[in-house]
């Protein structure tokens, strides 16, 4: 009786561990803001991954969990995220854009926060500790008729 009972709680273990996996490319925003598969109405649940890279196989990579239709982070990685969004609204618009770097220092950090959790507060460091600092090593790209240096966040 025992082994049947432990044999039921590691199958419930393991089902509530398994999650829908979901390609980003298949997903739509409703316009209650919800996340869902095209051509349903139905919100989702489960981990979202993207495809990257210029020849097959392409390379599969993280992007994010949703839960109900809604994005869902780690409690901790939601105050950087709000700290970024607060500049962006309302500090930088008082301060001006000046940043020398593509994407803005601010952006490369909600990106690199949203994609890489943890990780990506510490990447948001190291750029904020690296602009405008040996620019030469950088691709110069031109946006809005304005010359930038290119650094995408990984």
């Amino acid at each position: 009786m025992k082994k049947y009972l432990f044999i039921i709680l590691l199958f419930l273990i393991s089902i509530g561990f398994s999650q829908q996996e979901y390609d980003h490319n298949d997903l739509i925003e409703m316009d209650s803001g919800l996340w869902t598969e095209k051509f349903s109405d139905v919100s989702i649940t489960g981990k979202v991954f993207g495809y990257f890279g210029e020849i097959e196989p392409y390379k599969k990579v993280y992007m994010g969990h949703v839960k109900n239709g809604k994005e869902d982070l780690p409690i901790l990685i939601k105050p950087g995220l709000f700290i970024i969004e607060f500049y962006q609204n309302y500090l930088g618009k008082i301060k001006g854009s000046y940043c020398p770097m593509y994407p803005s220092c601010s952006e490369y950090g909600k990106i690199a926060i949203i994609k890489n959790g943890y990780v990506g507060i510490l990447q948001t460091f190291d750029r904020l500790h690296r602009c405008s600092h040996d620019l030469e090593n950088y691709e110069i790209i031109i946006f809005n008729n304005e010359i930038k240096y290119l650094d995408k966040p990984d």
